[in-house]
């Protein structure tokens, strides 16, 4: 998809801004235009079309840090023998990522990582310098009542921070296992039992705690967990405004290579990016087939 992606800080407060952005993305626009006729001979007419719904936007216009200042960014910790095993296929990170393009966040870094404790550790601290101090880290799995269940004590290692039974999630869990007929027993507190000084936020419908610690938000790794957890406190998590498009051509990328290398050095402030259609089955806007999809962001 061409995404044509707004300045960082669009708003009332910086008209400037913004027409410097739709200058810079008419400049670009009228190199790739350019390109159509030596693209004929390569299979194609040139361009084939815009996407029809035209420029979407994503994140917010009125996003407090626009005027200056760094943005938020954004990483992902994906915990689990079973994903590295590839016992389990990790469906919740194409979803968080997706969540956190449309409200306006950077996603700078996702990695996997074993159920061993030193190795949290290390993704943790050397992620969150990367991110920065308003930066979120978003934790998948290891919040269970097993052996190998090393999120919460990790990440209250990685703090320097104990680790406590916060008791109105023992309340919570205590209901919904009592209406199961089951009791509390010491594995199930250790689900229960988060870091010091954590901020647990409640998700209607469900016991299970969000506990956040300096920006690192705890989620499960069960797919259904984590989506209705992440989407119920979705407004935590706020950029400024994107904006995307697309275009879509005939030609495939080497033969648009060298064009586009040479309008992106003209251009270092706009990333365009290419994507085939390998498959030849994906159609575009106006249901036509097509080689490639071109990206711009800006």
């Amino acid at each position: 998809m061409l995404r044509m992606r707004m300045i960082r800080g669009l708003t009332r407060r910086s008209v400037g801004r913004t027409k410097s952005f739709w200058e810079e993305q008419a400049r670009v626009s009228r190199f790739l235009r350019r390109l159509s006729p030596r693209m004929s001979g390569s299979g194609g007419a040139g361009f084939l079309s815009h996407d029809g719904g035209g420029v979407q936007r994503h994140g917010f216009s009125t996003f407090p840090g626009d005027g200056g200042g760094e943005y938020p960014k954004a990483a992902a910790v994906i915990i689990g023998d079973e994903i590295l095993k590839g016992t389990i296929s990790d469906v919740n990170l194409p979803f968080l990522t997706r969540m956190m393009y449309n409200r306006g966040l950077d996603m700078v870094r996702a990695e996997f990582v074993p159920d061993v404790e030193e190795e949290i550790v290390e993704a943790l601290l050397r992620i969150k310098s990367k991110v920065g101090e308003n930066g979120v880290i978003i934790t998948t799995g290891g919040i269970g009542p097993t052996h190998d269940d090393k999120t919460y004590s990790s990440i209250a290692k990685a703090f320097g921070v104990g680790l406590e039974l916060h008791q109105p999630t023992v309340e919570r869990m205590r209901t919904h296992y009592e209406s199961q007929g089951k009791m509390l027993n010491e594995a199930r507190l250790k689900m229960a039992t988060l870091p010091e000084g954590s901020e647990v936020l409640v998700t209607d419908g469900l016991w299970v705690p969000l506990a956040v610690l300096n920006g690192v938000y705890i989620l499960p790794g069960i797919p259904r967990l984590f989506q209705k957890m992440i989407t119920a406190h979705e407004s935590r998590f706020k950029g400024p405004s994107v904006f995307s498009h697309a275009i879509y051509t005939n030609s495939g990328e080497g033969d648009l290579a060298d064009s586009l290398t040479a309008i992106a050095e003209k251009h270092p402030s706009c990333d365009i990016g290419s994507y085939p259609n390998t498959g030849k089955t994906e159609t575009e806007a106006g249901g036509g087939a097509y080689a490639t999809k071109l990206g711009l962001n800006s």
